[in-house]
């Protein structure tokens, strides 16, 4: 008989070992940078701007220079001319020795009014050739002084606050006392009488020696050369000017009525300085 096989024995499988975990590293921290380190890795980051090279002009080319803009002339502003007037046309100034008073013949006083006293017969004489006889101011009427003769270019100051060049104003309501010119005029409380023609003298005593055109002023010829010759304005037989309004303050005590401009130019009427009415303006087609 034929002997049964012996099975091999089976190997037993060595055990495999269990690797080892490697220990997670422990995170290192970063070092805080000082100033200097700062300054060191900012200067690493920050790209270093390249200067574009300056090129060098051709000699041959000449380079055309920039237009400089003209400055836009400015207009001189044109002078308005003062208006003028012919010096003959300009009333005097009436000498404070022109004032009238009274005495007798045989006087030694002169007074402010025919009757004072026992003062009887009495006549009026000029101030001046009172004190040329001799007499003096009576001490009871008290007329005006012999002093006031030595005043030089004296105006007559009335209650309304006008100062007149001619003491019989028909303006001059009540009484007046004196002033020089100069005094007058340089007093703002006052204002030059237009109808004795004291505002010709509110810049000062006028030039008489030259005839002057006004400038602003064309000759009229007719009512029609105007342009504006219908324009409203104020006159008076007793004002050399013609005014804007009914009143002016350089016309106080005068009555003003009203007439167009061109009338009032061909009686000879010039521009009132304190109320500024309209200037003549003459016709294009004239």
């Amino acid at each position: 008989p034929t002997a049964a096989p012996t099975s091999e024995p089976t190997a037993t499988p060595e055990p495999t070992a269990t690797p080892t975990p490697e220990p997670t590293p422990e995170p290192t921290s970063r070092p805080t940078p000082t100033p200097d380190t700062q300054a060191t890795l900012f200067a690493s980051i920050t790209p270093t701007p390249t200067i574009a090279p300056t090129g060098t002009p051709d000699p041959d080319v000449t380079p055309t220079p920039e237009p400089t803009p003209s400055p836009t002339p400015t207009a001189e502003p044109t002078a308005t001319p003062e208006p003028t007037i012919d010096p003959a046309l300009i009333p005097p100034l009436r000498e404070v020795g022109d004032v009238m008073v009274w005495h007798t013949t045989n006087g030694r006083w002169y007074h402010s009014r025919s009757v004072c006293g026992s003062m009887s017969n009495a006549h009026r004489y000029t101030l001046s050739s009172s004190v040329r006889d001799g007499l003096t101011a009576c001490p009871y009427c008290k007329p005006i002084s012999e002093e006031v003769l030595k005043i030089e270019n004296a105006v007559y100051v009335s209650a309304d606050q006008h100062w007149h060049i001619n003491f019989e104003c028909e303006s001059i309501a009540g009484e007046w006392t004196l002033s020089s010119l100069d005094e007058a005029r340089q007093d703002p409380s006052l204002r030059p009488c237009d109808a004795c023609g004291a505002l010709y003298y509110a810049d000062g005593m006028p030039n008489r020696s030259v005839l002057v055109v006004p400038a602003t002023q064309a000759p009229v010829t007719s009512i029609t050369s105007l342009s504006n010759g219908d324009a409203l304005v104020y006159v008076s037989d007793r004002s050399a000017c013609y005014h804007r309004a009914a009143s002016c303050p350089g016309a106080a005590g005068v009555t003003l009525t009203p007439t167009h401009l061109s009338e009032a130019l061909l009686d000879g009427k010039t521009r009132c300085p304190t109320c500024n009415p309209p200037e003549p303006m003459l016709d294009e087609e004239s």
